[in-house]
């Protein structure tokens, strides 16, 4: 094969590799005297060509050239040929390519051996008219998954398991459109190295690892490359296999949101250049940045004007892209929690957790993650249970907030059970009917349990994986989580975008919110208090149908003893209905539109203890 090099102003294009017609850009990063390009035929180990970078194409640690054939057969050749770089000494990968071969199989030691190769082009991709949905971050509901826990169980049944492709399986695609949640925010699912091993072991070639495995994926990867071992087994294609996925969902109205994992020694120019490919490339609709704080910079990013952006803490003023912006970390979680096992003082932040809307920035709730309790172990654990990870129980939090009703782990006690469920249900009401974007982790919505192991970064097994047999068993589970998303959908005077100002700013005779103890309009703060009453009013936020919402009023008492709640007066032409009440154990507390009971002329409302009741003003 005659090759040619080009300088041709190659600098200025991006790291990695760029096509052209007649071959590709190539743009390198070393610190070392000498660089090589490596070229191999697929299935091939040693390579066929091997060729200096000119010294005088480098500028810093960049370096750069243009390469080219002139044959057609030749150029053919060459785009199916793959790369990678050695500095004389050693050959290492492009920490900029866009896909990765040798890394087929998940958790085999012999692929630490594998220098990985990266092809030269990308499969064609035909998007037709796809694009990013922009779906409005307010109207977004969240369901996070691991791409290999949510179908490798054998209870899947699914085909490939384990895959990008499997996530959007029919039976997989129905479970998530009837759970009714429209965006997936996945763990980290570019290239990374899930061995993890002890600093005694060494990994001997032929032999799986005995280390730890890195389920979560937290950890170094190569950010530009979609994880091989995602994959299906035939005919291996990590871009195009991603690019199918989003497709389909977009198809579904689901917006795809993978999480990149960057550490505090990584640029924003790195952090910028990856968000952009990804954004461009695979049309993700955001991201969720994870090991470290974003500035501002990279929100007002023009590439990424369109695109949800989720950190733990921002740096600088992002009020310009206030509504792609998002704030996620765990103060929602822990004092929602302490709400739910009822600790003292905690009204005023159950109101604020509620209610606040900042003007700038969207907040993500969620009250369970992966890196803590399941909700169901919430509800059955004071303590975690680590033992399995192999570290004598030390790691993991400490500071769960957690409440086993009664009996620590597994029981057959009605009593337990019946109090473990509505404790779910409250749980499910405090995020669902709070303001911001509520975030589910995949598995919760039918009750699976992790034994009370609150940290399962390296169990890539079944107490990980997604148990498809519980949405039988926990079928009222389930259910109770499509009425619950379905109830917020319906409902916007719970996720208006607007601010709560406590007030009748239309002067219709309501404030858009207002909050009450036991007696209307007598709100009880005092620290031993655990009831609150919350009133919202349905003209201040429009339904899809660009009519009104209805006036809800909404019953708190997290406490262990019944308390009698005086209810709001209505106009003569409306009554009280009841949308739900987590006390009842008739239909799992919950009545479908249409179907709620009227209360009648009844002036107040006993709710037990620990429950929650959602009182919906209708006509008669």
């Amino acid at each position: 094969m005659k090759i040619k090099i080009y300088k041709e102003k190659a600098y200025i294009y991006p790291l990695g590799i760029v096509t052209h017609k007649d071959g590709f850009h190539i743009s390198a990063v070393s610190s070392s005297a000498s660089l090589f390009l490596l070229l191999y035929h697929r299935n091939e180990e040693e390579f066929c060509e091997k060729i200096e970078f000119p010294k005088e194409y480098r500028v810093g640690n960049v370096w750069f050239m243009s390469i080219s054939c002139d044959k057609v057969d030749e150029i053919e050749e060459l785009f199916r040929m793959e790369y990678n770089l050695s500095d004389g000494v050693a050959a290492f990968p492009d920490p900029y390519g866009k896909s990765y071969s040798g890394r087929d199989s998940y958790k085999k030691a012999e692929q630490l051996y594998n220098i990985k190769r990266s092809p030269i082009i990308l499969s064609d991709f035909d998007w037709g008219a796809d694009k990013p949905i922009g779906r409005d971050f307010n109207e977004t509901i969240i369901y996070k998954m691991s791409v290999r826990g949510f179908t490798k169980s054998p209870s899947s049944k699914s085909v490939h398991k384990g895959t990008f492709t499997a996530i959007v399986d029919e039976d997989k695609l129905n479970f998530l459109k009837k759970l009714g949640v429209n965006a997936i925010e996945l763990l980290p699912s570019q290239e990374f190295e899930e061995l993890m091993f002890e600093s005694s072991y060494k990994a001997k070639q032929g032999i799986e690892a005995t280390g730890k495995i890195n389920y979560w994926g937290y950890t170094k990867a190569y950010h530009f490359a979609p994880k091989a071992s995602f994959c299906t087994k035939k005919n291996r294609n990590p871009s195009l296999e991603f690019k199918k996925m989003v497709k389909k969902l977009h198809e579904h109205g689901i917006e795809i949101i993978p999480e990149f994992y960057f550490t505090t020694d990584m640029s924003e120019e790195y952090i910028l250049s990856v968000l952009r490919y990804w954004h461009i490339e695979y049309h993700i609709d955001g991201a969720h940045i994870v090991g470290r704080n974003l500035s501002a910079n990279i929100a007002k990013d023009p590439y990424l004007s369109n695109m949800k952006l989720i950190a733990q803490f921002w740096e600088g003023d992002i009020s310009s892209k206030k509504n792609f912006v998002a704030l996620c970390n765990d103060n929602f979680q822990n004092e929602m929690r302490r709400v739910l096992k009822g600790d003292e003082a905690m009204l005023e932040s159950l109101i604020r957790n509620i209610s606040y809307q900042d003007k700038n920035i969207v907040k993500v709730n969620y009250i369970a993650d992966i890196k803590g309790f399941s909700l169901w172990d919430l509800v059955s654990y004071d303590i975690k249970h680590n033992e399995q990870n192999g570290e004598n129980n030390k790691d993991g939090t400490d500071n769960n907030f957690s409440w086993n009703c009664g009996i620590e782990g597994a029981t057959r006690k009605k009593q337990v059970l019946s109090l473990r469920h509505r404790q779910l249900r409250n749980a499910s009401i405090l995020l669902f009917l709070s303001k911001g974007v509520p975030m589910l982790t995949s598995s919760d919505e039918v009750g699976q349990s992790k034994l009370g192991n609150n940290n399962t970064y390296c169990q890539d097994n079944e107490l990980s994986w997604f148990n498809w047999k519980l949405l039988k068993k926990n079928e009222q589970i389930y259910k109770w989580f499509c009425f619950i998303i379905d109830f917020r959908r319906k409902h916007p005077v719970f996720y208006s975008r607007e601010a709560v100002r406590n007030m009748d700013y239309l002067a219709c005779g309501m404030p858009d919110v207002s909050y009450h103890g036991t007696k209307i309009w007598k709100l009880e703060l005092e620290p031993y208090k655990r009831q609150l009453g919350i009133l919202y009013c349905g003209k201040y936020a429009k339904k899809e149908d660009e009519g009104f919402d209805n006036d809800f009023y909404v019953m708190y008492n997290m406490h262990w003893e019944e308390h009698e709640f005086d209810l709001p007066r209505l106009k003569n032409n409306l009554a009280w209905y009841v949308c739900i009440d987590t006390s009842l154990e008739e239909n799992y507390g919950f009545y479908e539109e249409g179907l709620e009971p009227p209360l009648g002329n009844n002036l107040s409302y006993k709710l037990k203890a620990r429950s929650i009741a959602v009182l919906k003003s209708k006509e008669k």
